[in-house]
């Protein structure tokens, strides 16, 4: 089995919350450990290997190991805080925001805290769009608030040091097929939403038949453009 082989293996354990059925041999578990951080699922491999009563761990492994799973809860804590934080205020005027992605996602694995954190998308739509930016830049402390444009889909800023991406429209595609996404998206995130309870408050995403679609579109988009991990592959599968 080679070291890409035994990352899949112990990924996969991870993801349906299987046992390891045999350990990893120590001189591939560096290289192991390297890949899961370059597919952004460290913390998923990290878990697998503390759980496996037979896999062999040196000390400074296992403290490394529990160090990344605490950051990366603290991390979901802070995201999840922000989420409420931005959902209440932006309800308090009358604008019911959409989380994508992210955390939603996350509350699809079989333990959440486990999904490697990123920024935070909210969709607000169109018509209050330049509102709702002004509310989180002044719950964010900046008045840096840029007009609204088509061709740019997300106004960004920092909220008690959380990257914060929000959303008139879910994504923007070439325009020979734009028309009918927007269509789709605008659909998909007004109609069907699942409610999802968030350090206290009750958060909207989308509709799992959405989701399916908007996560495969977003990690082709990724694919194209930059490169994409296997936690994109992780969250669509989820």
């Amino acid at each position: 089995m080679t070291a890409r082989d035994a990352y899949l293996y112990v990924l996969r354990s991870a993801l349906w919350g299987e046992p390891l059925s045999e350990s990893i041999p120590a001189g591939q578990l560096k290289e192991v450990l390297s890949i899961a951080k370059a597919q952004s699922t460290l913390p998923l491999v990290c878990q697998a290997l503390l759980l496996s009563p037979g896999q062999e761990l040196s000390d400074s492994q296992k403290v490394s190991m529990q160090n990344k799973l605490r950051s990366t809860v603290s991390l979901h804590l802070r995201s999840n805080h922000v989420i409420a934080l931005l959902t209440a205020g932006l309800r308090s005027r009358g604008i019911d925001p959409v989380l994508m992605k992210g955390q939603g996602v996350a509350s699809y694995y079989k333990t959440p805290y486990l999904r490697e954190c990123g920024d935070i998308d909210l969709y607000v739509g169109k018509s209050r769009y330049t509102e709702a930016c002004k509310t989180v830049a002044a719950m964010a402390g900046t008045e840096d608030v840029p007009e609204w444009s088509e061709r740019k889909k997300h106004y960004n800023v920092d909220v008690e040091g959380v990257p914060v991406e929000l959303h008139w429209t879910s994504d923007l595609l070439p325009k020979r097929y734009d028309a009918a996404y927007q269509e789709y998206s605008l659909d998909g995130m007004t109609h069907g939403l699942v409610q999802k309870a968030i350090d206290g408050e009750v958060v909207n995403t989308p509709a799992d038949s959405f989701n399916a679609f908007f996560i495969f579109n977003h990690t082709w988009h990724h694919f194209v453009t930059g490169g994409v991990g296997l936690r994109q592959f992780c969250d669509w599968a989820m």
